[in-house]
């Protein structure tokens, strides 16, 4: 029987963090501080009913440490691309480099901490990573890592109607724009986005005429009145909440401005979408920076564009003559061949059946102190 945590962590927490702020501050990430709060409830909870095996995210260590603890096998989940991964193991390996690096960024110094804390977890483990061939490039791999690809269920490739949305007023709003080209506008529930963002973003769509689908938090639309419900134009419409992965099958919805979260990615990928990268912090660049290299999007200078890039960006991708969406189809097929959550399902049963005789853990009693 699941149940969560208790750890005091609210979603109220979660929206107020700026991860981009603390680390330039020189503050561990939240999940950081969150694993070594963790481990001593998973170790308990753990204690009284043993799993067969603990399937725990790259940067949840604590679930690594309290598996190691128990001798409970484990499997790591890494959600990114395997490039990620090895710029920063090439870093981290290069003491030098890092040494440098870490004078000159203080953002760069915490997350190669934290790299260099998590790093040790992957040599022993089983590790899937959610990537596939063909936004990963070939390279060489460590024998406990498995490529497996996207885990998003195979509906995410399935064009979706508009009667078919439970929103009522997004649904409304759907059928008025009925042969207009769409929009869609997000960055996930951490990042916020500048005035200066705000009113780039509002005033390069609407030169441009599409139809734009926004999801924004409340907190940041009514910081401006131009946004407000009485005076935001009718191709507008904005929400808290949108149900992302039935807008991404649209049929109309033509480029995605997003801030390139591995999540958001894949599912763009899979729905075939072009993308306007708007990348913050983490592994956002990373990701915005392949998806512009395999051709299926452009890009915005987070730190310094303004109205007239959003058109010109945006003009590219919906120009007659793109390429994007045809690349975007394309990957869409390699990700679909990957294997997906079947293969994750059958090395989890695997090591559950034989954890006799796969070394994924060091003994039983492992210290569990958390740097």
């Amino acid at each position: 029987m699941w149940e969560p945590l208790t750890d005091n962590y609210t979603f109220e927490n979660l929206l107020a963090m700026d991860p981009a702020k603390q680390m330039a501050a020189g503050v561990r990430p939240p999940f950081s501080d969150r694993a070594s709060q963790h481990v001593e409830a998973l170790v308990k909870r753990m204690t009284e009913n043993p799993p067969d095996l603990m399937i725990a995210d790259f940067t949840s260590y604590a679930g690594m440490v309290a598996a190691r603890h128990l001798g409970i096998p484990y499997i790591v989940n890494f959600p990114g691309p395997l490039s990620m991964f090895n710029n920063f193991q090439a870093i981290s390996d290069n003491k030098v480099l890092s040494g440098v690096l870490k004078t000159v960024s203080t953002t760069m110094s915490v997350l190669l901490e934290e790299f260099d804390n998590i790093l040790p977890w992957f040599g022993n483990s089983i590790v899937v990573v959610n990537s596939f061939w063909g936004i990963d490039p070939p390279m060489k791999l460590m024998p406990n890592l498995n490529i497996v690809g996207p885990v998003q269920p195979a509906s995410s490739t399935e064009p979706i109607t508009v009667e078919e949305f439970a929103d009522v007023e997004l649904k409304a709003w759907l059928q008025k724009a009925a042969g207009k080209t769409l929009i869609y506008i997000t960055m996930g529930s951490l990042a916020e986005l500048s005035e200066k963002q705000v009113r780039a973003l509002f005033d390069g769509t609407k030169e441009l005429g599409s139809w734009v689908i926004w999801s924004l938090k409340d907190g940041v639309r009514q910081k401006y009145d131009f946004l407000s419900p009485e005076k935001l134009p009718e191709n507008y419409v904005i929400k808290s909440w949108m149900p992302q992965a039935d807008i991404l099958r649209l049929p109309a919805l033509k480029v995605v401005v997003m801030h390139c979260g591995w999540g958001g990615t894949l599912e763009c990928i899979l729905a075939a979408k072009p993308v306007l990268t708007h990348p913050f912090f983490g592994d956002q660049p990373d990701n915005a920076k392949l998806l512009k290299q395999c051709g299926m999007g452009e890009g915005l200078d987070t730190n310094s564009y303004t109205k007239k890039d959003v058109v010109r960006e945006l003009g590219k991708l919906l120009a007659p003559d793109a390429k994007y969406e045809q690349v975007a189809m394309l990957l869409q097929k390699k990700a679909m061949a990957a294997p997906g959550v079947s293969k994750v399902v059958e090395i989890a049963e695997y090591v559950a059946i034989h954890k006799e005789i796969i070394s994924t853990s060091t003994s039983k009693g492992t210290d569990i102190e958390t740097k």
